[in-house]
């Protein structure tokens, strides 16, 4: 079962990292794998307690790398592009 729960969470982290880039895509995967768990647990392929653990696993890998890396912020010279290439106002013509 560890196999299994570390490469659950190492997928998370992959769609962690998506997550800023594609989210729409990334909640439809994670909606697909819980209805994909969902199905396997309703045939009886896997256990409750199994889908649970993984699919835990999976949003914990989201969650860690959500909070541990990280935002995008603006350049250290953003404020002199902006002095640059600030639009000119066209008011007095």
């Amino acid at each position: 079962m560890l196999p299994s729960l570390t490469a659950a969470f190492f997928l998370g982290l992959l769609c962690g990292a998506e997550l800023s880039f594609f989210p729409l895509s990334v909640i439809v995967l994670l909606a697909g794998i819980a209805v994909g768990f969902s199905l396997l647990e309703r045939v009886g392929h896997i256990d409750s307690s199994s889908v649970l653990l993984l699919y835990v696993s999976l949003l914990s890998g989201v969650v860690y790398w959500s909070l541990t890396t990280p935002t995008a912020s603006l350049p250290r010279c953003h404020h002199l592009f902006m002095r640059l290439f600030k639009p000119q106002s066209s008011v007095g013509l």
